[in-house]
């Protein structure tokens, strides 16, 4: 499971005792759409930093075939918005049937996992163990050699280093431009009043 990452806005007390007086629906809307706008930025920054990998197939009815990827695992991430009112929150993950093959991309299948293999498996490949049957250091980096497992190409957490000052940046900007846009959307709607534009 990839490692969860996050921001967050500090100092924003003086906004917050205007937000406090505005009606509910003008805040929560604008929140979205700054959310929305941030996360767009976060999803860029790491749809940027995913690796051009192409698996060949070496067995099954794929055999010969190779597929790109990097290429479909950047289609695949998505910014996602979970919550309610206040409690708005932005998910920026990988989404669809390449979920697992993110994963082995972002951490490599260079790890205890190559020991799942069958004994008979292990041997027809010719993989290296030690004393005690697990695979050796020596075993993985020759299955990788052979094309069998990947090595860890992490990306996550450099897209999100890379774009999280232009994506909080560009909440705030968006923030501050929605507010008057939803009031007067309320306006015209007459669902509030005493407020003057000026």
């Amino acid at each position: 499971m990839m490692e969860r990452l996050g921001g967050e806005i500090q100092g924003l007390d003086e906004l917050g005792k205007i937000l406090i007086k505005l009606p509910k629906r003008v805040v929560t809307a604008s929140k979205t759409k700054a959310l929305r706008a941030g996360s767009g930025e976060i999803r860029k920054g790491i749809r940027g930093k995913v690796p051009n990998v192409t698996l060949r197939f070496k067995w099954g009815k794929r055999k010969g075939e190779s597929l790109n990827i990097g290429k479909e695992i950047r289609k695949s991430i998505k910014n996602q918005m979970r919550g309610r009112g206040f409690e708005k929150y932005a998910v920026i993950r990988p989404v669809g049937q390449l979920v697992g093959l993110t994963s082995m991309l972002e951490f490599g299948t260079l790890s205890d996992r190559s020991e799942d293999l069958a004994p008979e498996t292990l041997k027809r490949m010719g993989t290296k163990t030690d004393s005690s049957g697990r695979v050796s250091f020596a075993g993985r980096s020759a299955m990788v050699k052979a094309g069998l497992g990947l090595k860890k190409r992490p990306f996550m957490r450099a897209g999100f280093n890379a774009s999280k000052g232009k994506a909080m940046a560009k909440v705030g900007k968006v923030f501050i431009e929605e507010i008057p846009k939803q009031v007067d959307k309320l306006v015209k709607k007459g669902k509030v009043s005493g407020f003057v534009k000026v």
